[in-house]
């Protein structure tokens, strides 16, 4: 009872003299978010006793574990001047004591010489600011060749680019943006000379009526031309070579306070695409990334042109294109921007593919060859007018008209099987969009939108001699005559209310939309007697309509380091289809983020989410539809909506004043139901029927992300990797249904540095594996490696020459290995208004390139030609 009581008295007297510190942290611009703050004992400054950390307003309070009678507080932070302050208690009255500390930049001093200014990188709030100065190694062209090499910036295949792991939503130039979701005609064809500073803007809102209102976390890139370069400016580039090769470019730039206006128009032979059009491989181009779910679909195949090599190497071309991009000030609140694009190419490759499949212990082998050329031809054209009526209110309008026409054709080899293939699509496609802002007041604002856009996109395909799937056909059949044709049309209206309080931002969406989906096929067959003939079930009239009315809300609450997003839908749909008639139904999909913020360089986020997708139509057709000269395609339908749950963690670490970035995230998703697929195969053709199941697959996925930036060796490093479980199923040849579990895997290390004072090195090496297992039994694997070796030599700043080595393993288990080499030499007259250029492609001459592909099935080994060795000298004029 004794010890009890005493115990009490000192716990109620160290209580009664609890002190605490708290204060501020600023400069001369305003609070300093996550500053240091360190509390060491007067009798020892060199131990730290207790630590704490300013929020992100610059707030700290910290109680002291015990009374003291002085303490010595030190606060520091990334680009500041450390302030310490000696503090002196008096017990019986200083309980809690206030210390404001105004922190200075940091000046460095060396020698008397004041260096504050050069950085490679400097952070202005939401802004990273990159001097291209500190990382370009002299082989850099144009803009794009430039952002691969900054630090936190990434350029995928299709010309998208990210910051810190996010899709860039503009491209900006001089804070205007001239090329919307076609931005890489910019990054593209910008000369690299005139960008004086790259910009990074996170937190970016396009609408600046509604700053400070939304809770996006989307980014923008900047490039802040060099001063003297406005007016009118430009580069020509002529190059001719062997073989009858030619590169021919001219770019202007035009830059005054009414008008800012950028202009390409560009013809080549030497495989290089300066477009935001990728005809070539099955990857979606930037511009028809952001326009997929409203364009109508297309199911005849046009050919095979991919190949992981880079275009220089296997892209046969023909391409001529040309694109203006103006933004014009008609006044002080009225702007004009149009884009206008042409673009026709001609595309050719020779394919040859070995198949071996194994199906249900039957063993068999499918051999193909095609000699192929594609045409495609697309006219462009783009319109937006923004107002700004008042302070307060601005509406906006946005047009745009699409042509898309391509003719493919091809003589192919089917197993020794001579036919000719004929494709001739032509997609056209409109949009308007009318977008109105109201500032209510500081805190709430209201936006409407009206939306209309209509596409269709009907093919003919030719294949002669045919081919029939019907065992009841006994006559040779001289041709198949497939039409195809979707349309869709979609009209929606939107409402979007936003509002701020204490902690929290509300943003209410209610709205409209109705959606018009119509399918027309016919298969049509010509025997040797010439008597066409068809059959219903290769016919298919699909009309497929729906409209949705929809509440949806999210509500953000952010204190200190904390920040949590809830997100609730609600949707009412209606259906009407030729398939299951009138249906309605109602849909509600949560999501929720939460998000911790350890330091202003440290993060962890998290998300769950809950998706009820309709049916798409390309699901709902139930008639065969001939997609190529061995395949076919139909469904069995279903109306049911794919319901997805999907989990995400990740871990995020980026210092822009150490210049250093990491991320390690996982995600898993699951569906309820999915659609699966019956393939029936033979030596001759596929079929594919997709079908509904209540029983859903699962994805895993782990990745990584890490960068580095040494200043003392002007050197940086990524590290990229990936590793991903997919639990999938499917149906062969009549089998069970079948469980397949495909596990990918790959790492890629990039590295810049200077060997020493006028040499640097880029080296890319990257290795693959994809394995895929059949209930549980290994069924077909294979791994890959890669490495891309360039050496830049500037001799002086009017010579220098960079030289390219490639070495590529497609498959490890196999003897084949490639080597590439390809060089550039470079001379710059004194005036630098002219560059003088040789350069070699592909100089080991290699003829064709092998790639593998594998399924739990079959694995093919494929090959195609490449761009034959040639030699190109080229002028470039400054003007």
């Amino acid at each position: 009872m004794k010890f009890f009581i005493l115990f009490f008295f000192c716990f109620f007297v160290n209580q009664c003299y609890t002190q605490t510190i708290k204060g501020n942290v600023y400069d001369d611009k305003g609070p300093i978010a996550f500053a240091n703050i360190l509390i060491k004992k007067t009798t020892n400054p060199n131990l730290i006793y207790q630590f704490g950390r300013a929020n992100e307003n610059g707030n700290f309070s910290i109680s002291l574990k015990e009374p003291q009678d002085s303490l010595l507080i030190e606060v520091n932070s990334y680009e500041y001047e450390t302030v310490y302050k000696k503090v002196r208690f008096v017990l019986e009255k200083d309980k809690i004591i206030t210390l404001n500390f105004k922190l200075n930049p940091s000046i460095i001093k060396l020698k008397e010489v004041i260096i504050g200014d050069d950085k490679p990188i400097k952070v202005k709030k939401d802004t990273i600011v990159y001097d291209p100065n500190k990382f370009k190694n002299g082989s850099e062209k144009v803009v794009e060749d430039l952002l691969r090499k900054l630090p936190g910036i990434e350029v995928e295949d299709n010309g998208q680019i990210k910051f810190k792991g996010k899709t860039i939503k503009k491209l900006l130039l001089d804070g205007d943006d001239l090329f919307d979701s076609q931005y890489t005609i910019g990054s593209k064809n910008i000369d690299v000379d005139i960008v004086d500073k790259v910009e990074a803007i996170e937190n970016y809102q396009e609408n600046i009526l509604l700053k400070g209102l939304t809770s996006n976390d989307e980014v923008a890139i900047n490039l802040k031309l060099k001063k003297g370069k406005s007016d009118f400016s430009g580069n020509a580039n002529l190059g001719l070579g062997i073989e009858k090769k030619q590169n021919l470019t001219i770019t202007g730039i035009l830059l005054n306070s009414k008008n800012k206006s950028f202009i390409v128009s560009s013809f080549n032979n030497t495989g290089i695409n300066n477009t935001p059009y990728d005809f070539n491989s099955t990857s979606i181009s930037l511009e028809s990334l952001s326009e997929q779910k409203l364009k109508a679909s297309e199911l005849i195949n046009q050919g095979q042109f991919y190949s992981p090599l880079e275009d220089k190497l296997h892209r046969i071309n023909n391409n001529f294109y040309t694109s203006l991009n103006t933004l014009y000030k008609l006044n002080l609140k009225t702007s004009l921007k149009l884009n206008l694009g042409i673009y026709t190419d001609k595309l050719s490759r020779f394919n040859k593919q070995e198949t071996y499949y194994t199906i249900n212990n039957e063993v068999f082998t499918n051999s193909q060859t095609e000699n192929a050329v594609k045409s495609p031809e697309l006219y462009n054209a783009n319109i937006q007018l923004n107002k700004n009526v008042s302070k307060t209110l601005n509406w906006e309008y946005l047009g745009k008209f699409n042509v898309q026409k391509v003719d493919y054709k091809s003589v192919s080899y089917n197993n020794e099987v001579r036919q000719t293939n004929n494709v001739n699509t032509k997609n056209w496609f409109t949009k308007q969009n009318l977008n109105l802002t109201k500032r209510i007041n500081d805190n709430s604002a209201i936006t409407s939108s009206t939306f209309y856009s209509n596409s269709s996109a009907p093919q003919k395909y030719n294949l002669a001699p045919g081919i029939s799937i019907d065992s009841t056909v006994s006559t040779n059949i001289k041709e198949n005559n497939q039409e195809s044709r979707f349309s869709k049309e979609i009209l929606r209206s939107n409402t979007q209310f936003l509002t701020k309080f204490s902690n929290f931002k509300l943003a209410v969406h209610a709205g409209f939309h109705y959606e018009k989906n119509k399918f027309i096929s016919f298969l049509e067959t010509i025997n040797s007697d010439n008597i066409p003939s068809t059959d219903l079930n290769f016919q298919n009239d699909l009309v497929y309509k729906y409209s949705l009315s929809y509440i949806n809300s999210d509500i953000t609450y952010k204190k200190d380091a904390f920040a949590a997003k809830l997100g609730i839908g609600t949707q009412y749909f209606k259906f009407n289809n030729s398939i299951s008639g009138n249906q309605n139904n109602t849909i509600i999909n949560p999501s929720l983020k939460l998000l911790y913020r350890f330091s202003r360089h440290t993060n962890l986020v998290s998300t769950y989410s809950f998706n009820q997708v309709a049916p798409e139509e390309t699901n709902l057709f139930e008639g065969f539809v001939q997609t190529g000269f061995g395949s076919f395609r139909n469904n069995e339908a279903n109306m049911q909506f794919l319901k997805t749950h999907n989990y995400s963690i990740n871990f995020n670490y980026g210092d822009s004043f150490y210049l250093t970035n990491m991320s390690l995230g996982f995600n898993y998703n699951h569906r309820n139901n999915n659609y699966f697929y019956k393939n029936y195969i033979n030596p001759d053709y596929v079929i594919t029927t997709s079908f509904m199941l209540n029983s859903g697959n699962e994805n895993y996925n782990f990745n990584f992300k890490g960068e580095k930036f040494i200043r003392s060796l002007n050197s940086n490093f990524k590290l990229r990797s990936n590793y991903s479980i997919s639990l999938n199923k499917n149906i062969v040849n009549n089998s069970d249904l079948r469980d397949i579990k495909s596990k990918y895997f790959t790492i890629e290390l990039t590295t810049n540095t200077p060997i020493v004072k006028h040499m640097f090195i880029e080296n890319n090496i990257s290795y693959s594996s994809n394995k895929i297992l059949l209930q549980g039994n290994s069924s077909n694997t294979f791994s890959s490696i890669k490495n891309s070796f360039k050496t830049v030599l500037k001799l002086t700043d009017r010579f220098k020459g960079n030289l390219t080595t490639q070495f590529i393993i497609p498959d490890l288990t196999m003897n084949t290995n490639y080597l590439f080499l390809d060089c550039e030499i470079t001379f710059t007259s004194k005036n630098k208004k002219f560059d003088y250029s040789i350069i070699g492609r592909n100089l080991t001459n290699n003829k064709t390139f092998e790639t593998i592909n594998i399924s739990d099935y079959s694995k093919s080994i494929a090959s195609y030609n490449l761009i034959n060795r040639f030699f190109l000298a080229s002028i470039a004029f400054k003007f």
